[in-house]
């Protein structure tokens, strides 16, 4: 006897067969609802069958969708697949997602994890932006907490070429305003960057616990010292000496001295210095430090004393260092005028 093998149904066929089957019972309800329309009069007792025809309907899709979404869940719990939620210093929200090849089959994104801890809220509208430039509006929808539109969903997984179990990201740039990108993204290249700025700034604390014995180690801040010899620069005037915890704070904090003593033409002239990333002074950061693929712009800070504008402070320190020579040359201070240290806190 010959062996035949049984094609068993993925649990997306099974839902799309049973839709299909809702679908054709209502449409042979539609059809002898429009063969006994008489004179424009229903029978009652038809409507009323009809009627409870579809709710029955509805309650079965539903209680299907339900039961997918939990399974979908149960994978993802199961193999420990969520999405962290948390706050960035700014105040917006960033959100990472595992996605599971449930979402990837229906083209969904699941924030259920970052729904329970309070990061989104179930009906919160996003407005997403993806990294071909794509906008689109979406809520967070039930049953899932997933997000409602499953199209462009769909299309980011196709062009990001997201795979089961890869890591993509929902990061808030403002109230309400979303950038989804994925782990090949360069988004995520420029966080990266981001990361390793902040440990080229800082320097490793090790103590020995005397009760345990244990090793602790953190990362603390590397204090920059910036000094402006006024003498040398040809000004009468006692030693500038800027104390910071990271570069970048002391860099602006220089342009901010600088203009201090020989006014706002010096930002004209420091705007003029191009950085490879944009101007090293603008009023346009949005613009002049966009990060053109996914429209993020470069880390930048404003000038005390100057509202408005803008210095960029996303480099190494190493390249800060060279910005520092560059204006110094732009504005003619003489060399050794302005020094830079570092030390422990």
């Amino acid at each position: 006897m010959e062996n035949k093998t049984v094609h068993e149904p993925s649990p997306e066929e099974a839902k799309d067969a049973l839709e299909s089957h809702w679908k054709s019972i209502y449409s042979g309800l539609a059809e002898k609802l429009k063969d006994n329309i008489e004179e424009d009069e229903v029978g009652v007792d038809l409507a009323e069958d009809i009627l409870k025809s579809m709710k029955r309907i509805q309650g079965a899709l539903k209680q299907l969708d339900e039961a997918f979404s939990a399974a979908e869940i149960a994978e993802g719990e199961l193999l420990g697949i969520d999405s962290i939620g948390h706050k960035n210093p700014a105040g917006l929200r960033e959100i990472e997602i595992n996605v599971s090849q449930g979402m990837l089959n229906i083209s969904a994104l699941s924030l259920t994890p970052a729904v329970k801890a309070g990061t989104v809220k179930l009906g919160e509208q996003m407005i997403i932006t993806l990294p071909d430039d794509n906008t689109f509006t979406t809520t967070v929808s039930s049953p899932g907490n997933r997000l409602a539109e499953r199209g462009m969903i769909g299309r980011f997984f196709e062009q990001e070429k997201i795979e089961p179990y890869s890591v993509v990201y929902l990061e808030e740039t403002k109230r309400g305003h979303w950038l989804l990108y994925g782990p090949n993204s360069s988004r995520h290249e420029q966080k990266i960057h981001f990361l390793l700025q902040e440990l080229d700034d800082a320097v490793v604390d090790v103590r020995i616990d005397k009760s345990t014995g244990t090793q602790q180690t953190k990362l603390r801040g590397r204090e920059v010292v910036i000094r402006i010899d006024w003498h040398k620069a040809g000004k009468d005037m006692n030693d500038t000496v800027i104390h910071e915890s990271s570069f970048a704070d002391a860099f602006v904090e220089l342009i901010s001295k600088l203009r201090e003593t020989y006014g706002s033409a010096v930002l004209y002239r420091l705007s003029m210095i191009e950085t490879g990333r944009g101007p090293l002074v603008t009023k346009t950061p949005q613009s002049s430090y966009l990060y053109s693929k996914d429209q993020a712009p470069y880390a930048h800070k404003e000038i005390k004393g100057a509202p408005g504008y803008y210095a960029l402070t996303h480099s190494e320190s190493r390249e800060k260092m060279k910005w520092i020579e560059r204006l110094r040359k732009e504005l003619g201070i003489p060399e050794g005028a302005i020094t830079v240290t570092t030390a422990k806190e």
